[in-house]
């Protein structure tokens, strides 16, 4: 029963360290995704300030209204107050992750990967198929092995240990020997094990059940995942591909449009915040593609990622 035992264990651990690594993939993705939030909001910011100070020719040269100008150095502030809080949450996500590992201050410049790289995940079957490598289960399976152990062990505690010795005694009193024959029976040994073996049959018996729920519960939750990583590549695929190609060639349009007076201050916000928008709309997506893809892995007990690239 030890080794039943210790194969549980090691069972448990295998299921807490892919956790883990679970855990570090998903907090290095963070940091990889306020870095590029933050070289979004920055160049937009750039953009911004490029606008204040179109706008402040015009206003100068009597084409536009103090109005406009007002309304151009707001959005700037507005934007600065963006880039802040994205540095702000860089800093937070960095340091999260080197906490892992025992640091309190990141010693990387910069985390590398390639956050837009999405792909297809294998067909479902095949990853319905990897569940069976998911350490709950793989627990599960060792706990009911186990079980059976343990009921065998009581059972064995079922009949009495029935001691028998013997020796040969001088009597003083008649001056005579005699050969004495003791017999020593434990009392109570079949109703203590009663209750022990009760107890495995119920774990024997109810680890077959727990064992098919779990296997069914982590086959939905892996179609739900495959579900929403499908739906990101679609999202990343048509904002990359459409999307913000047309909002970069809008805001462009309208740029030139309202520096030739045919557009407000306002339509060229607006398409700049619509591109500003569409930018991080794909960032999140391709964040949850592969935040969603440590879960697969996770689930199917796959190799993860493990940490940043200086």
């Amino acid at each position: 029963m030890a080794a039943n035992e210790a194969v549980v264990l090691r069972h448990q651990q295998d299921a807490e360290r892919l956790d883990i690594l679970a855990d570090t993939a998903r907090r290095f993705i963070q940091v990889i995704h306020d870095q590029e939030h933050l070289a979004i909001v920055d160049a937009s910011l750039d953009l911004a300030r490029q606008t204040e100070r179109a706008v402040s020719r015009r206003v100068s040269a009597g084409k536009s209204a103090t109005v406009e100008l007002s309304r151009a150095r707001i959005a700037l502030a507005r934007m600065q107050l963006e880039v802040e809080h994205a540095r702000h949450s860089l800093e937070s996500s960095r340091v999260k992750l080197v906490s892992l590992w025992g640091d309190t201050a990141p010693r990387f410049s910069n985390a590398r990967a390639d956050l837009y790289n999405v792909s297809g995940p294998a067909p479902f079957e095949e990853l319905a198929r990897l569940l069976e490598n998911n350490p709950d289960l793989v627990r599960f399976t060792s706990e009911q092995r186990l079980a059976e152990t343990r009921i065998q062990l009581a059972r064995s505690r079922r009949s009495a240990d029935i001691e028998i010795g013997g020796g040969v005694r001088h009597f003083n009193a008649l001056d005579d020997t005699g050969l004495v024959v003791s017999v020593a029976v434990p009392f109570g040994n079949r109703s203590r094990a009663t209750p022990a073996i009760e107890e495995a049959e119920w774990l024997q018996q109810s680890s077959p059940h727990q064992l098919a729920r779990k296997r069914l519960e982590l086959h939905t939750l892996l179609f739900e995942v495959d579900q929403e990583i499908r739906h990101q590549i679609q999202a990343v695929t048509a904002l990359r591909g459409t999307i913000i190609p047309l909002a970069e060639q809008a805001m462009r349009d309208y740029e030139k449009g309202y520096a030739a007076g045919r557009y407000s201050l306002l339509e060229l916000n607006v398409a700049q915040r619509t591109l500003l928008d569409s930018r991080l709309e794909l960032l999140t997506a391709a964040a949850n593609y592969h935040r969603h893809r440590i879960e697969i892995d996770r689930l199917t007990g796959a190799g993860l990622a493990k940490g940043a690239t200086p």
